[in-house]
C-alpha cells in the first residue's frame, strides 16, 4: 500500500471569512487526536480531492504541515460537503499513534454473482455497509470483501459471524 501525503497549513482565518479561502482554492480543515494540541488547517483543495479518494476513511495519511520536520499520520475522520455545488467544505483530520489499537469502521464489497440473485423474483440485499474492526492503524484493512457466490437459494445468507476473521 502507497502512503498518501498531503500538505497542510496552520489556518488563522475562521468563523465566516474561511468562505474567501475556499474561493482560492483552499480548504479549511482540523486536525485532533488524543494527547494532540487542536489545530485549525488548511489544505490546497485539488490535493485534499485526490487524497479523499484514493483514502476513504480507512487508510492512513501522511500529513505534512507547514514546516515541522516529522509529517504527522492521520486518518480522515469528516468530510463536509456542499450540497448545493458538491465541492469539500472542510476535512476532520484524526491523529494516530501507530503502536495504540484503534476501531473504525471498514466497508463491506460484495463480490461474486450469487445464482439465487438471478433467479426471477429475486434480488440481493445487502443490509450491513460497513463492519467495525479493532486494529492498529497500520492493519486497517481498506474494505472487507465478501463473496456471495455460495447462495444458491433465496432463503440463503450470510452473517457476520460467518466471515473469515482478517489477520
Amino acid at each position: 500500500m502507497a502512503t498518501l501525503e498531503l500538505k497542510a497549513t496552520k489556518r488563522h482565518i475562521e468563523g465566516k471569512k474561511v468562505q474567501a479561502l475556499r474561493r482560492q482554492g483552499v480548504t479549511p480543515a482540523h486536525l485532533f487526536g488524543p494527547g494532540v494540541e487542536s489545530l485549525a488547517i488548511q489544505c490546497d483543495t485539488p490535493a485534499l480531492r485526490n487524497i479523499l479518494v484514493d483514502a476513504g476513511h480507512t487508510q492512513l495519511v501522511s500529513l505534512k504541515l507547514g514546516h515541522e520536520h516529522h509529517p504527522r499520520t492521520v486518518m480522515i475522520r469528516e468530510v463536509q460537503i456542499d450540497n448545493f455545488k458538491g465541492g469539500v467544505l472542510h476535512v476532520d483530520f484524526y491523529q494516530v499513534n501507530l503502536a495504540e489499537v484503534i476501531r473504525v469502521n471498514v466497508p463491506i464489497f460484495l463480490i461474486g454473482e450469487s445464482a439465487a440473485a438471478k433467479m426471477k423474483g429475486n434480488s440481493l440485499v445487502q443490509e450491513l455497509n460497513d463492519l467495525t474492526v479493532q486494529c492498529l492503524p497500520g492493519n486497517i484493512p481498506s474494505r472487507i470483501e465478501v463473496d456471495v457466490t455460495p447462495l444458491l437459494t433465496a432463503d440463503q445468507l450470510i452473517r457476520v459471524k460467518d466471515l473469515p476473521a482478517i489477520t
